[in-house]
């Protein structure tokens, strides 16, 4: 794609205060970017969806009664924007609004095209629109960068959560004065060294609302760039290949929300395909094949866990009748699930969420932390704004001293979440004895007691501290 080249562009536009219209032409369709200044003045579509005036009418701007007027006046030669203009009571501020609302959506549809050819007309003279939308171009670009994400102009690349992304070095020229937000800038930051979409996702997801969203916006200007498995497994080789296919499919069968899917087969899968997606599976990642000295003990541990789920999950569906009691299994934890959400259904992020969860739970219980924090983060990327699941991800965390710090911060996420919530105030305060730090400790424990004064818990530990 040719994103990068576009914000590249724009950016030096900006730079050099242009005047001029930059013409941009996919096939039949043509748009382009008026400027002024080196500032977005207005934008202009051949598509009759992202004319100004159906703009205007869907943002309410506008009566949809008056578009036919416009059109009218358009027949007889006059331009949108005048015709809108000759409306009686028609206010500027609403044509003003509806010209920076245009420029935004017209620029926002061209993140998602792949192929097109560009010019640049320069000239003053070429800006003949009387309302202007006086756009600083970096402000435009991430405007419409998050305009094309939210409403899915930009999709995710195939294989989303299987890939890793990296930071785009070439395009240095006006980004920084790109006004990113919390997300986008921690995204960056994140990105000094390649990293694994789920890795990148829990790290992002306290600083933003919705960290893919973050992601697929840097995405889209081309700031950052999506390595999928495949592209990752070419650029790899021998015992490097062999490791990222292993946790490639690691990493799937642990948000598997069912055996099917640990194989990566369609539930109405038939007995020779079923065998044939086991068997490529286990000929690939037998431990046998990481016994070597050039694997970790960890790797092989990771290998013995994926054969031991593809076997598991394997003898329980090839044979007919423990297949058909599972099935009906799955049914019924699908309509529990359902009823304990009050009859509303989850969708499918928030079964993989709640799969993570209980999984965590299980290990925490087991005090296996390390796996606890791997299946608990699952949870908190999916629903980075769910309480409990960063409450939970904190207690995992503070059972590995090298990670307090992180279990600090999902700790406090939790409370500002929950902010009723005890629960995590204590796990906080204990986090704090842990690392010695008493006066911390003791500020926590005081607010507990003045939310629940009988405390006990919060009690013994102020006993502990003084």
């Amino acid at each position: 794609m040719n994103n990068e080249k576009l914000t590249a562009i724009l950016l030096n536009l900006h730079k050099n205060l242009r005047n001029g219209i930059l013409r941009i032409e996919n096939k039949t369709e043509k748009k382009q970017l008026a400027l002024e200044e080196g500032r977005l003045a207005f934008a202009e579509s051949s598509l009759p969806g992202e004319h100004l005036a159906k703009i205007m009418a869907e943002q309410k701007l506008l009566p949809v009664a008056k578009l036919r007027e416009v059109t009218s006046s358009m027949k007889n030669g006059k331009t949108g924007e005048e015709a809108i203009l000759e409306i009686p009571g028609m206010r500027t501020q609403n044509v003003a609004n509806g010209v920076v609302e245009q420029a935004i959506i017209i620029l926002a549809s061209l993140w998602r095209w792949d192929d097109y050819v560009m010019n640049f007309y320069d000239g003053e003279n070429l800006i003949s629109r009387k309302i202007k939308a006086n756009l600083s171009v970096p402000d435009a670009i991430i405007r419409s960068a998050r305009y094309a994400t939210a409403k899915r102009l930009f999709a995710a690349p195939r294989e989303f959560l299987e890939g890793r992304f990296e930071a785009v070095r070439a395009l240095k020229t006006g980004v920084g004065e790109i006004p990113f937000n919390d997300g986008e800038t921690a995204v960056l930051v994140n990105l000094q060294k390649p990293m694994n979409t789920v890795e990148l996702m829990t790290q992002t997801a306290s600083r933003s609302g919705n960290p893919k969203d973050a992601i697929l916006s840097l995405t889209a200007i081309g700031l950052i760039r999506f390595q999928s498995p495949k592209e990752i497994l070419m650029n790899a080789s021998g015992s490097d290949a062999m490791v990222l296919t292993l946790e490639n499919v690691l990493r799937r069968i642990q948000t598997a929300n069912n055996y099917y899917e640990t194989l990566s087969v369609p539930r109405d899968v038939s007995v020779n395909a079923l065998q044939e997606a086991y068997h490529g599976m286990a000929r690939q990642l037998h431990p046998d094949h990481f016994q070597s000295k050039d694997f970790s003990e960890e790797i092989m541990l990771k290998a013995q866990n994926v054969f031991t789920a593809i076997n598991e999950a394997y003898f329980v569906l090839k044979d007919p009748d423990t297949r058909k009691a599972y099935n009906e299994k799955i049914n019924v934890q699908v309509n529990e699930t359902a009823q304990n959400q009050g009859g509303k259904s989850l969708s499918e992020d928030e079964m993989r969420a709640e799969s993570f969860f209980q999984a965590g739970l299980d290990f925490i219980a087991k005090r296996e932390f390390p796996k606890a924090v791997e299946q608990l983060k699952g949870s908190v990327w999916i629903c980075p704004r769910n309480a409990k699941y960063n409450h939970y991800l904190g207690v995992a965390e503070r059972g590995i001293p090298s990670l307090r710090k992180e279990a600090e911060k999902h700790l406090l996420a939790a409370i500002e979440l929950d902010d009723s919530s005890v629960e995590p105030r204590l796990e906080l305060a204990r986090l704090y004895m842990d690392a010695q730090l008493p006066r911390k400790a003791e500020q926590i424990v005081q607010q507990i007691l003045k939310m629940d004064p009988n405390n006990r818990h919060a009690r013994k530990l102020l006993g502990r501290i003084t």
